[in-house]
């Protein structure tokens, strides 16, 4: 990419095409046309902000997997990568059954929502007190203008990075730029799934405290790099 600061964002990889997607009394929440909608809304407002800002999915209702997502990155070469998930949080309850309201996995099998568990988290590389910075610049903004808490009292979620890992964190740990991963809600959540559905700017507002999150951190990191 060019000497302007650059970054791609990506959306999660799940969605009915993968079998996980939420339903409660109102419907569907399908959590890659939510991801794809936040997603979008980052990139304008990093455009705006004068970033190149590029999508990283491809235009299909499933996304690049993990390594093609890590090689796209790591071939473009940007200064920062964001992907966008939505969380769950789940254990297997003392019953049988499935959730709730429900369907898909991982909800079969006797999982249920954890109660309490909501709000707004990213996950960073421990090792990269850059990412860290970042992430909770990102955490702040997204609980002041969503009314969302922070998730785990400071909604930070350090990874670290493991050899060979495959999984979740999968990029994290294999992109060379910093990355971080933005979990703005958790759909295994009443309150959560409330908000999303109650507030038709809560995409908006979501864009534009990562994008403004991510300027305030480039500025600093320019002027203070680690």
């Amino acid at each position: 990419m060019s000497a302007r600061r650059s970054a791609v964002v990506l959306v999660g990889h799940y969605g009915p095409l993968t079998g996980t997607w939420w339903q409660d009394e109102i419907g569907q929440l399908d959590e890659w046309e939510l991801a794809a909608r936040t997603a979008t809304t980052i990139l304008y407002r990093l455009h705006s902000l004068g970033w190149i800002a590029v999508p990283g999915s491809a235009a299909r209702k499933n996304p690049r997997g993990l390594q093609d997502k890590r090689e796209y990155v790591n071939n473009a070469r940007p200064d920062l990568c964001i992907e966008v998930h939505y969380n769950e949080a789940s254990k297997i309850a003392d019953r049988d059954g499935r959730w709730p309201g429900c369907t898909g996995a991982p909800f079969a099998d006797g999982h249920v929502p954890i109660p309490g568990v909501r709000g707004v988290s990213v996950l960073y590389n421990e090792r990269n007190t850059d990412t860290k910075a970042l992430a909770g610049r990102v955490v702040a903004e997204c609980v002041e203008r969503t009314g969302l808490p922070a998730a785990y009292g400071s909604g930070l979620d350090p990874r670290p990075v493991m050899p060979g890992h495959q999984g979740y964190i999968y990029l994290i740990a294999k992109t060379t730029c910093p990355t971080i991963l933005i979990e703005p809600a958790f759909l295994s959540n009443a309150d959560d799934r409330a908000v999303i559905r109650s507030d038709a700017a809560i995409f908006d507002k979501i864009g534009r405290a990562v994008g403004d999150a991510v300027q305030e951190w480039w500025h600093v990191r320019k002027e203070d790099p680690l």
